[in-house]
């Protein structure tokens, strides 16, 4: 083994990827200590610069995920006690962000990237 790649997350999985494609002799492997890759309730927000960074990884995967993605249209800055302090629109920079091919941050079932990373994986990790 020449690199390991200690958890099976979205994380690790990107890592793992990143390095397949940079360097496709490497022999990676990935180390999860969860038994099955499995539904667990969690989600995971992808701003702008996470998008950029899969799509220069996998254009395949990044296309995938901005097609089952819901994204945001809103920010909002709460305080402790729930009191909104500020509300946003993002409607003004998405075209920008649609010009250069990328979306406003979205939201995705954490499950759903793990698997669309894992299926452009070489089943060799």
């Amino acid at each position: 083994m020449d690199v390991v790649v200690i958890g099976g997350g979205p994380g690790g999985l990107a890592a793992a990827l990143a390095l397949h494609k940079a360097a496709p002799k490497l022999n990676v492997a990935v180390y999860e200590r969860c038994p099955a890759m499995t539904r667990r309730g969690a989600g995971l927000g992808l701003d702008v610069n996470g998008q950029k960074a899969l799509r220069a990884i996998e254009p395949a995967v990044h296309t995938e995920l901005l097609k089952q993605a819901a994204f945001l249209t809103t920010q909002r800055v709460l305080a402790a006690d729930g009191t909104l302090i500020k509300a946003s629109s993002i409607g003004k920079t998405r075209q920008e962000f649609e010009q250069q091919g990328y979306r406003t941050p979205c939201l995705l079932g954490w499950y759903e990237v793990q698997q669309m990373l894992l299926q452009a994986l070489p089943k060799s990790t």
